[in-house]
């Protein structure tokens, strides 16, 4: 074997140990149940700080892990990669790697030891010496190098690291035994190598961009370089994200590498919304060239907000806040550009050592359009997204990619960085925390009791989360004024004092604090889990019940709160403009005003319909849920007056002259209430 050829191999070992010096191994011990979607498994060894429990998503179309199977995880994607049994040692199975000294006996590495004749790799096996009859020897290492790497090296460099890796004795010369044609024991490794073993040289692409070092990322199908532009050099660092040549020449890849470039390509386009790594060119998705590309800037040191979280164990809520207010406002302009991102993971966050943010990335991203075309399935997600599972579930089953798909992924995102003391907890449970609220209303699998947009994601996020309406109702100011009273027209006009009324109704969250506090039963205790999503309106009260919560809360803040009157409800309903039609919104039933109808199938969150607002800033006056008033219907009568309609009923109960009558000790799933708070 000539020198050159030798330096080759070794580069090619050295590629391998820096990758898997960058990973954890982890190991199952107990396998999961058939129902279950979430895999913990234990570190095993790796040179890096690691979790007590890791937990992975089980792949559902892929092999059940069993007791013992060892994966190999990438700290940057959270992805497992299921490596298969490679050698014995100490009568127990262990995987294709081991953890050797140097000749410092110092430096600790781990060495990738995967080719073998049977499928596994007999060294230091007590029972398989004494079968053979001698001693403990390696089979065939030479198929992956092209020589026998271990017997040539021993005698070039002398290295006790290969003796123990690949079998060489004290003289040097490797004791292989094994047939000629070798074969990768297990497909994982073959994935292994191909990540790892350097492709094909790339000096420039498009004939204007130069690569100036070493891959830095991998992906599912494209691979991403450092590169900058020919007589351009001194204009800034580039990126090149360049389809590999066994991917290009699938067109199915070349489709979907398309839909990506053509998405990042329109949310860069002016105005691009803070925190996009822009897009600057794309090859020619019309021309056969053989590896086509993107070409973006370079941020930071491509250290990625994963890796932040990794190293930190936990971010302080003001960041867990900042990232998320990036996510959504990214999100806002994708909607706006007739976009759908799909998936929003930690690791397609750039960051640099001043924290700012960049999203990269957009394996998932398509146009709207595109996709009620196509229709994605399981399938295409799975093809060509990392960590597809974590894509809303009603977009792997191929239904419409509505907003509703990218608040999943927002709670995805806040999910990975929510603690780790904090994982588990069930968000519907009393008193959750804004955080818990925040997630259940991204993650729930009914896209109709999730945010409807991501305008509203920051809404509640700065409202509820960042700020303090997570304690009490948050209020709008009404100024003082006339109301018309009573059904129909002729309705008399009563004067109305100033006062500040919730601008929603009060929710679970809200509600379910009260109970505990007063040791009272919570209306979600009576009701299905359908109706109790924290920040879903409270259902399921009496009048009684809500003068009772007022009561408790006037105590608590030591202000004055209470169930308004029907001529306080139509003034915050109304204002002083004059009604130009039934609604609190005007005359016309537009989509995104109410949720009013069978089309919801209940309650949805507080603030959902923006478009229904009323002129003094109060949003679902008009339906998801009737709303208490303390009138009477008439006066002698027992019936209580309920305003505003709600889901199940026709667009008519939203009328602001309409009401109902009902018994003071009614309780339904169609009823809540909101609350007036005196101005002092």
């Amino acid at each position: 074997q000539t020198r050159e050829r030798l330096l080759e191999d070794l580069q090619i070992l050295y590629g391998l140990l820096s990758f898997l010096s960058e990973r954890v191994l982890i190991e199952v011990k107990e396998p999961p149940s058939r129902r279950q979607r979430v895999l913990e498994a234990y570190p095993l060894r790796g040179v890096q700080p690691e979790p007590d429990v890791v937990r992975l998503e089980i792949d559902p179309a892929g092999p059940s892990p069993e007791e013992g199977d060892v994966y190999l995880l990438d700290p940057g994607t959270r992805r497992g990669l299921r490596l298969g049994p490679v050698f014995v040692g100490v009568g127990r199975q262990v995987c294709g790697l081991a953890e050797v000294d140097a000749k410092s006996g110092e430096l600790r590495r781990l060495v990738y030891q995967s080719f073998t004749s049977e499928g596994a790799w007999y060294i230091g096996d007590e029972k398989w010496a004494q079968r053979q009859g001698s001693a403990p020897r390696s089979e065939g290492a030479e198929r992956l190098f092209g020589c026998d790497l271990g017997a040539e090296l021993g005698r070039w460099l002398g290295a006790d690291l290969l003796k123990a890796a690949f079998g060489v004795d004290h003289d040097g010369d490797a004791q292989s035994a094994g047939p000629e044609e070798l074969r990768l024991a297990d497909e994982s490794w073959e994935e292994l190598l191909r990540i790892v073993r350097p492709p094909e040289a790339l000096t420039t692409i498009g004939g204007r961009y130069r690569i100036t070092g070493e891959r830095l990322h991998s992906g599912r199908h494209a691979d991403v370089y450092p590169a900058e532009e020919e007589g351009r050099e001194s204009a800034g660092r580039l990126v090149a994200h360049i389809l590999r040549a066994e991917a290009a020449a699938d067109p199915e890849v070349r489709d979907w590498f398309v839909r990506r470039a053509d998405a990042w390509r329109l949310l860069s386009q002016d105005p691009a919304p803070r925190g996009l790594l822009v897009l600057h060119e794309r090859s020619d998705p019309r021309s056969d060239l053989p590896r086509p590309f993107l070409i973006c800037d370079c941020f930071g040191e491509g250290r990625s907000l994963a890796s932040e979280l990794d190293r930190a164990g936990e971010l302080p809520d003001d960041r867990r806040v900042q990232v998320l207010r990036l996510a959504g406002e990214l999100c806002v302009a994708a909607h706006q550009k007739g976009l759908r991102l799909g998936a929003l993971p930690a690791h397609h966050f750039l960051t640099d050592e001043s924290g700012r943010l960049r999203l990269t990335g957009f394996e998932a991203a398509i146009k709207a359009t595109e996709a009620e075309t196509l229709r994605p399935t399981e399938e295409y997600w799975r093809r060509f997204v990392d960590g597809w599972t974590d894509i809303a579930p009603e977009a792997r089953r191929g239904e419409p990619l509505a907003p509703t798909v990218d608040i999943y992924a927002l709670g995805v995102l806040a999910e990975q960085l929510r603690p780790k003391r904090a994982r588990g907890a069930d968000p519907a449970s009393p008193a959750p925390d804004a955080w818990q609220c925040l997630e259940y209303h991204c993650l729930h699998p009914d896209p109709h009791l999730r945010f409807q947009t991501a305008a509203q994601f920051l809404t509640f996020l700065d409202d509820w989360v960042a700020g303090e309406a997570g304690q009490i109702p948050q209020t709008v100011p009404v100024p003082a004024g006339r109301a018309r009273v009573g059904p129909g027209e002729g309705s008399p006009e009563v004067e109305v004092p100033a006062f500040r009324i919730g601008k929603y109704p009060v929710t679970n969250s809200h509600f379910e604090r009260f109970c505990l506090d007063t040791n009272g039963i919570a209306p979600a205790d009576r009701q299905p889990r359908r109706l109790r999503g924290p920040w879903c309106p409270v259902v399921g009260v009496s009048l009684s019940d809500a003068q009772q919560y007022c009561e408790w809360l006037s105590r608590s803040t030591r202000r004055v709160w209470r169930v308004p009157s029907e001529a306080e409800w139509v003034r915050a309903a109304w204002g002083d403009a004059a009604p130009e039609g039934p609604y609190p919104w005007g005359a016309k039933l537009r989509p995104g005003c109410a949720n009013y109808g069978p089309d919801y199938g209940g309650p949805t969150v507080v603030g959902a319909f923006a478009r229904g607002e009323s002129p003094t800033g109060c949003l679902d006056m008009g339906g998801n849920v009737w709303e208490w008033c303390i009138d009477h219907t008439a006066p002698g009568e027992p019936l209580r007056v309920l305003k505003g309609g709600a889901h199940d009923f026709p667009a008519g109960a939203m009328a602001v002259s309409g009401r109902r009558g009902v018994l003071v000790t009614h309780r339904s799933p169609h009823v809540g209430f909101r609350v007036i708070c005196e101005e002092e």
